[in-house]
């Protein structure tokens, strides 16, 4: 593969060369990977995280929002989200609001919540606590809650040290919320 100039990317040609190619319209892609695109072309802005989504006030043209992931790009807590011009209760996991301009960006997803929405890591090192609390708060009866098989720790309610619990499923306790295909630890 020759090398790559910059402000390029690999496209592979009709004889399945990889030629460098600049990307023209309404996109661009950044040294982390993500792509943005707005104005005429897809309107539908990317940002990578939630956080950037906070910040992101009003939408250009395009109601719609891609967010690739909640923490860091491809988290698996990113989402399509659809912007109201109105703030909203904030829940961190289906509902988020603009930190520069009274906009609500609302999650949308097929019904089944998951730990990632609500910015856990499922690595079974990290303190998930407050993500599955945040996830079990939204959750209604008849939901599923797939743990998309992490490993999720958990700690006594208020605490951030290393978890010492008898009770730590505690957390995931709502009548009539199912939670599938995951390990809880502490």
């Amino acid at each position: 593969i020759p090398a790559l100039p910059n402000g390029q990317i690999f496209i592979g040609n009709g004889s399945n060369v990889a030629t460098p190619q600049t990307m023209s319209g309404d996109c661009t892609l950044s040294n982390t990977g993500a792509i943005t695109c707005t104005g005429s072309g897809s309107g539908i802005p990317t940002v990578n995280t939630i956080a950037s989504l906070r910040t992101l006030g009003s939408p250009a043209t395009n109601p719609i929002v891609n967010v690739l992931g909640y923490n860091t790009p491809y988290d698996n807590g990113g989402g399509t989200f659809v912007v109201q011009a109105s703030s909203c209760t904030d829940d961190g996991v289906l509902k988020f609001n603009s930190t520069t301009a009274g906009y609500c960006y609302y999650r949308q997803y097929n019904g089944t919540l998951t730990p990632f929405m609500g910015g856990a890591v499922g690595d079974g090192t990290t303190n998930d606590t407050a993500a599955l609390q945040a996830v079990e708060n939204v959750a209604v009866t008849g939901q599923t809650i797939n743990l998309e098989g992490g490993t999720y720790l958990v700690a006594p309610l208020g605490s951030t040290t290393s978890p010492v619990c008898s009770n730590c499923y505690a957390v995931l306790t709502k009548a009539g919320v199912n939670h599938v295909g995951g390990t809880i630890k502490w």
